[in-house]
């Protein structure tokens, strides 16, 4: 698990580069992240998981709560 992380690490930064568009390390960080957390909290049957949250509704909420 460890190792493909890093795997997809050095691959999102070597790409980073190459890609346009919307995609940007910071975003691709954050779905890691999500997905990570999402697994584990489908591990624990006691905890009630909560909605997987994109990029944009991440950003949006930051926004709306430093104004």
């Amino acid at each position: 698990m460890i190792r493909r992380t890093l795997i997809l690490i050095v691959l999102a930064l070597l790409f980073s580069g190459c890609a346009g568009g919307s995609f940007s390390l910071e975003r691709f960080l954050y779905g890691m992240n999500q997905e990570y957390q999402q697994n584990q909290c489908r591990k624990d049957p006691t905890i009630t998981c909560p909605e997987k949250e994109n990029f944009d509704q991440y950003q949006k909420k930051r926004v709306e709560l430093s104004n």
